[in-house]
């Protein structure tokens, strides 16, 4: 989730932020990224992808929806040219996905990843309760 007061534009994993002044003159741009240089897009694929990893190693293969949302009332979308996460402004967007994607998996499968991620959660916090690493 993003809170920008700006207009964003996505490129591929580049981001940019285009703040407009009250009579629609660009007055700033700077690209959006944390303090590491990744974009959101990258912020949010690398967990996404080890998920996934994750869950297909464990017989549980399943795609993960990779969703920004820009979450301040005056965010909005600009261009986005080869996206690798859907950006979306508005929240009945993210309703509709959340509704769209909600028929793809039934309860017991849903059930049972959520069971193997919280056992995965469960034994990571016991070693870092324990000063121990987990083995890999």
């Amino acid at each position: 989730m993003k809170n920008l007061n700006a207009t964003v534009t996505v490129d591929g994993d580049r981001w940019r932020a285009d703040k407009y002044d009250n009579y629609g003159n660009l007055v700033e741009q700077r690209p959006i990224a944390d303090r590491m240089g990744r974009s959101p897009s990258v912020q949010l694929n690398e967990p996404a992808d080890d998920l996934e990893r994750f869950l297909r190693e464990r017989g549980h293969p399943a795609e993960i929806q990779r969703v920004v949302i820009l979450a301040h009332r005056r965010s909005g979308l600009g261009p986005v040219r080869n996206p690798t996460v859907l950006a979306v402004a508005a929240p009945r967007d993210l309703l509709t996905l959340i509704q769209d994607s909600a028929s793809r998996l039934d309860r017991g499968r849903c059930a049972a990843i959520a069971g193997l991620i919280r056992r995965d959660h469960e034994f990571h916090g016991r070693h870092r309760r324990a000063g121990t690493r987990p083995p890999r």
